[in-house]
């Protein structure tokens, strides 16, 4: 889960620790001058501090107890949820080995293994080796659950005060009792145990006494030998943090199919009868399974003893899980530390694409993570070739703006990679549909490699029109919101669209009868040219018959008038040095919102009456004037996100020109670019 899905829920933390060395170097040795130690260091507030940070509303306990802390936590937590007190609960436990004082009393005691060795279950069994630890789980109701690991059958937990013994000596009739109450009460047959993940502490009377009582209760009706681990064989005993740790072990053996061995098991104990008759099997080599249910045991030094059952999640998962569309995937992630960052992002280049992992990381990372400063994405497309970028967020918000280019940006072919993503695919073919009553295969527009198509004007005002569409669904499909719009020329349709004066069928439509006025006008013959100079200096420049078109940016303009005098004036511009390219010219408005900004009224007269609706009048305005986009842009941000929504970035150069160094510009599509959805997705990721 994501932490800020936590956050004012009935969520309970339960966090329990034993000693702590931590608390002794930092609050009674090397206290600080700030008094920040006893916040930091003090075991009341372990589970505060999780509360806090989470900003949670349920209970939050802290509890100091023995080596059964883990599966105490899991019993309040299963109990909490069961009765209704909370919806999910943290449970974490945590050991730390600071202090070499500590290692000396566990030693007199006899508890500690004198070659660093835990020799769980073997007739060579001296004691164990400390270790560290920390370990959280996340429990929830299964209906809520992203992802299920395994389910609580039940779990159980006491004390037992009456002694036969010292308080340290371990007992096999308090285990008895739970074991044989905890099975009574959840109603399972202990034969029906697949594994038993034992305290195992390799303590010899600890063994004895615990494998007393599996004898008599979880071997009493079994045909089958009980297979038998302990993880402090391979990892030490970290304490208050092992039972969860023996709960880890669990997870990922029920994850992988495979539990993983024991370690140091040479010889059986002889004082383990069921070892020594077969009825008991330890774990020495890796061993394949098929999960089921998993009884965990934990016994505390001082009489604490707990008990905890397990079923593995029944949910098959596919064996082949690739993407089966074609379609490449998407990641987004974020992390504390940029070594944070790549460990997700190496993790994914090195797995095959797995479209339920990926699903889980578009839900943790679709909102905000805090203190996560590192961002970045990876792109896993069909094929070897992977493409990935991350950068520090240094908290700072940038206005998002849409630009839609205008005529120009089409080309043979342009719909032919997009139609493979659904939401793109499902614009289109709307857009095909409004257009068949008039006689327009849109689609075959889009996707034909007939080089001719876009001879014909309408053809590219309408294919622009509905591929602009299908991006702009595609962003509000990701929820990416415009501070700003703005439209170059025919773009203005886009805009109208994007703020939502415009449905789907008005602005196909308007695109479609703007080609048709270009097709049934009688026009002299005309052409316009890209020149690389200002409207105002070009202006100057300009013969007769020739005028201004676009006012494209302080270095770039487009000037319009008959082909002759066009191509004419082209050839002398380019004769003085001037960069000058000749290019093939095929119920009721609403309010325009303050986000878009008009290119085709004067900033003047942006309060008239013309200008405040995406009307008839404005868009034949539109078609008529000349576009003021070097006087508009100039009000885009220039610490600004753009976005150019279009079927090719056309007016890249000019924003990268225009905007300065500061500005973030971004391209969704690229002309003639054979893997124009990774094109497109790329840029999505930036």
């Amino acid at each position: 889960n994501n932490p800020v899905d936590l956050k004012n829920t009935q969520t309970s933390i339960f966090v329990g620790s034993n000693v702590s060395d931590s608390e002794s170097t930092w609050l009674f040795i090397g206290a600080t001058e700030n008094g920040f130690s006893i916040i930091g260091h003090n075991r009341s507030m372990l589970a505060n501090r999780v509360s806090y940070w989470l900003n949670t509303n349920g209970s939050s306990y802290a509890y100091v107890t023995t080596e059964t802390a883990g599966l105490e936590g899991i019993t309040m937590a299963y109990q909490a949820i069961k009765s209704g007190r909370c919806v999910g609960a943290v449970v974490g436990t945590v050991n730390l080995v600071m202090h070499p004082e500590s290692l000396y009393q566990h030693n007199k005691m006899n508890l500690l293994s004198k070659d660093g060795q835990c020799r769980s279950f073997d007739a060579d069994c001296d004691g164990f080796a400390r270790s560290d630890s920390c370990v959280v789980l996340y429990l929830q109701k299964a209906r809520d659950a992203k992802r299920i690991y395994a389910t609580v059958v039940h779990s159980d937990k006491e004390f037992f005060g009456d002694r036969k013994a010292g308080l340290v000596r371990p007992l096999d009739d308090p285990l008895i009792s739970l074991l044989s109450r905890f099975y009574d009460k959840c109603g399972i047959d202990p034969s029906e145990i697949a594994f038993l993940e034992a305290n195992g502490c390799g303590v010899k009377v600890y063994d004895e006494e615990e494998f007393k009582a599996i004898e008599k209760v979880l071997l009493n009706r079994r045909r089958t030998p009980l297979l038998v681990g302990s993880v402090k064989s391979n990892l030490g005993h970290s304490d208050a943090a092992s039972a969860l740790c023996s709960v880890a072990k669990v997870l990922i053996a029920m994850e992988t199919g495979y539990i993983p061995p024991n370690l140091n098991y040479n010889k059986p104990a002889p004082y383990i009868p069921a070892l020594l008759d077969g009825r008991i099997k330890v774990m020495t080599e890796k061993t394949k399974w098929d999960g089921g249910l998993v009884a965990l045991n934990s016994i505390g030094s001082t009489g604490s003893y707990a008990h905890t059952l397990l079923r593995s999640c029944t949910k098959d998962k596919p064996q082949d899980n690739t993407p089966k569309d074609g379609v490449p995937r998407i990641v987004c992630v974020s992390g504390r530390t940029e070594e944070g960052i790549t460990k997700v992002i190496d993790k994914l280049k090195s797995m095959p694409v797995d479209i339920e992992f990926i699903r889980l990381l578009h839900d943790i990372h679709s909102s905000n993570i805090i203190n996560h400063n590192y961002r970045g994405y990876i792109l896993l497309p069909i094929g070897d070739t992977t493409y990935t970028e991350w950068k520090h967020f240094n908290g700072s918000v940038r206005p998002v703006w849409f630009v839609f280019s205008g005529m120009g940006s089409q080309w043979v072919g342009m719909g032919q990679q997009l139609m493979k993503l659904p939401v793109l695919a499902a614009t289109l073919e709307k857009c095909h549909n409004i257009l068949l009553p008039f006689g327009i295969d849109l689609l075959h527009i889009l996707t034909t490699d007939d080089s001719k198509i876009f001879n014909n004007i309408l053809h590219s005002f309408v294919g622009i029109a509905s591929i602009q569409m299908a991006l702009v669904e595609l962003l509000r499909l990701l929820n990416i919101v415009p501070d700003g719009l703005i439209g170059h020329s025919v773009g203005e349709l886009g805009c109208a669209y994007a703020d939502g004066c415009f449905s789907a069928e008005q602005m196909i439509l308007a695109a479609y009868y703007r080609g048709m006025a270009s097709l049934e006008t009688e026009l002299i013959n005309g052409s316009m040219a890209a020149v690389g100079l200002s409207s105002h200096k070009v202006k100057d420049l300009c013969p007769p018959g020739i005028d201004v078109a676009c006012h494209n940016s302080g270095e770039s303009s487009t000037i319009s008038g008959p082909t002759e005098e066009i191509n004419t004036f082209v050839a002398e511009l380019k004769e003085k040095g001037i960069f000058a390219k000749a290019v093939n010219i095929i119920p009721y408005p609403k309010p325009r919102s303050s986000k878009w900004f008009s290119t085709s009224v004067p900033e003047s007269n942006w309060d008239s009456s013309l200008a405040k609706f995406s009307s008839a009048e404005y868009h034949t305005n539109n078609l008529l004037s000349s576009v003021l986009f070097d006087e508009t842009s100039k009000h885009i941000p220039k610490h600004a996100i753009t976005i150019e929504i279009a079927p090719h970035g056309l007016l890249q150069a000019i924003l990268r020109r225009s905007l300065g160094p500061d500005c973030i510009n971004i391209s969704l599509t690229q002309r003639g670019n054979q893997r124009g959805l990774e094109f497109l997705i790329n840029a999505v990721g930036k």
